[in-house]
C-alpha cells in the first residue's frame, strides 16, 4: 500500500540543493526521498529529546556550581601505587617523599600540568 504524499515547495540554498542532487544520484534515491528521510530523522530526534525530558522532569534540581563540582570530580584520575613504589618512597628522606606525593596527587586533578 503506497503512502499518501503531499506536494510542497521549499527553498534551499543553491549549494545545498546541488549537494542534495549529487547525493540522490550517488544513492540512487530521489531528492524527495532524501528530504523525507532527513525530516523523519529530525522529528524522531525531537521525540527522543521530549521523551528524555519527560523522564527527567521530576529529577531534583541542582545549582550550576554544584553541577560543576560534580563534573570536576568525575574528571579526576585515581592514582594507585605498587608496593615496590611505596618501598622506594619510604627509602627517601621524608621531605622529598612528601613533595613527590603532593606532586603525584596533583596529577589526579591535572594530569598534564604546564611544562610536562
Amino acid at each position: 500500500m503506497a503512502t499518501a504524499t503531499k506536494r510542497t515547495t521549499i527553498y534551499l540554498d543553491s549549494d545545498l540543493h546541488k549537494s542534495l542532487r549529487l547525493k540522490a544520484v550517488e544513492t540512487a534515491s530521489s531528492v524527495s526521498e532524501l528530504v523525507n528521510n532527513a525530516v523523519r530523522e529530525s522529528i524522531a530526534e525531537d521525540a527522543e529529546d521530549v521523551a528524555a525530558y519527560a523522564d527527567r522532569k521530576m529529577d531534583p534540581l541542582i545549582s550550576y556550581d554544584e553541577m560543576l563540582k560534580k563534573l570536576k570530580k568525575m574528571a579526576e584520575y585515581k592514582i594507585y601505587f605498587c608496593e615496590s613504589v611505596a618501598k622506594d618512597l619510604s627509602a627517601l628522606p621524608k621531605s622529598d617523599g612528601r613533595k613527590i606525593l603532593q606532586r603525584v596527587q596533583g596529577l589526579g586533578a591535572n594530569p598534564r600540568p604546564v611544562g610536562c
